[in-house]
């Protein structure tokens, strides 16, 4: 077994002797809770409010399974939303942590600062692509942001969300070959076990590391940074829809979007396959204040602004009267309506002022 371990970076092998506080595992392996050709499958996958609500009132769960063998394109947005949690859980400890009169549970939650939150993201078939050259499907990747999430991913494109927005600190590609926690040359099920990487640093095999975020800005500016994460070369797509019909869009002009007066409209142009679409969508400070029935776009105050870059979040929802759960002309509804066979995976999606 060849010995990266002097070669890894001193705080990674810090990180990586962290216990454990909470895992997120995005797999093909799980059961799916509703079907691929479900017309509104959104309504029975929303993990983004039921991650959210869990993180938020009682800390991260001991070990949340989230199915992606239908919707792969599902987990950047997932390992982004992870991230964002942690990263709320920092902030929170930072305001707090030097009072010493505090309630327990808020100790509690200092203390699970110094513990690790682990995400998997599995998407492993045999195919001839992931086996060239006799491999026992592709290696996995360790990447550490910089609020200190552990993300375990195969392919590399789930990590394209948190590379764009310059998250990601270090990066260590877990090779196959003599794995110590696994057969690697023949094991089926490598994701079951292959978080146990992080007992392992002389495992890990660098392929980029910096010891802060202004680093990796920095190294991307000056064309040092390795361009080995496929980034969505799309202006914007659909990230998810939620169980309301709500749609979070990702736009590479984000703040130019949110900075437009309350009231003005836009046009967002949807293109998927040969199809396209322009809606008129208004600018609302948030879901109470958007005209009833219309489409509408805000920033949502949850959402962390990343420095350095443009790419973000946007809400592309409808406000409706009644049971939202039940209501038909929601902001999924509404792009449906001009464009019946729209492919939110592949959609490219512009917001133009």
């Amino acid at each position: 077994m060849a010995d990266y371990s002097e070669r890894v970076l001193e705080q990674t092998q810090w990180a990586l002797q962290r216990p454990i506080d909470g895992q997120v595992r995005f797999s093909d392996v799980y059961s799916e809770t509703t079907e691929l050709t479900d017309p509104y499958w959104w309504r029975r996958t929303d993990f983004d409010a039921r991650l959210t609500d869990e993180v938020e009132s009682s800390g991260f769960p001991k070990s949340e399974q989230i199915p992606i063998g239908h919707r792969r394109w599902l987990v950047s947005y997932g390992l982004v939303l992870v991230d964002d949690l942690v990263r709320s859980r920092n902030a929170r400890v930072e305001d707090i942590e030097d009072n010493e009169n505090v309630h327990p549970d808020i100790r509690r939650e200092i203390d699970s600062r110094a513990k690790a939150v682990v995400a998997l993201a599995n998407y492993a078939p045999r195919d001839d692509n992931s086996t060239m050259g006799d491999t026992n499907g592709l290696d996995f990747h360790l990447a550490i942001t910089d609020s200190g999430l552990e993300a375990y991913t195969t392919p590399l494109e789930f990590l394209s969300g948190l590379e764009s927005r310059h998250r990601i600190t270090a990066l260590y590609q877990i090779p196959n070959r003599d794995h110590p926690e696994f057969n690697g040359d023949h094991e089926q099920f490598r994701s079951a076990r292959v978080i146990r990487t992080r007992w392992h640093p002389k495992h890990l095999v660098p392929v980029f590391e910096y010891t802060n975020r202004k680093e990796v800005i920095e190294a991307k500016q000056n064309g040092n940074h390795p361009d080995v994460i496929p980034t969505d070369p799309r202006m914007g797509r659909i990230a998810y829809i939620d169980k309301f019909g709500n749609v979070r869009l990702e736009v590479r002009n984000r703040r130019q979007i949110t900075e437009q007066k309350p009231g003005k409209q836009v046009t967002l142009v949807v293109t998927s396959g040969t199809q396209e679409h322009e809606y008129g969508v208004h600018i609302s400070e948030d879901l109470r204040s958007s005209p009833l029935g219309k489409l509408a776009v805000y920033a949502n105050c949850s959402d962390h602004i990343d420095e350095g870059t443009e790419t973000g979040y946007v809400e592309l929802a409808v406000r409706v009267n009644g049971n939202p759960s039940q209501a038909n002309n929601t902001g999924i509804d509404q792009l449906l309506e001009h464009l019946p066979e729209l492919d939110p995976e592949t959609a490219e999606v512009r917001l133009t002022v």
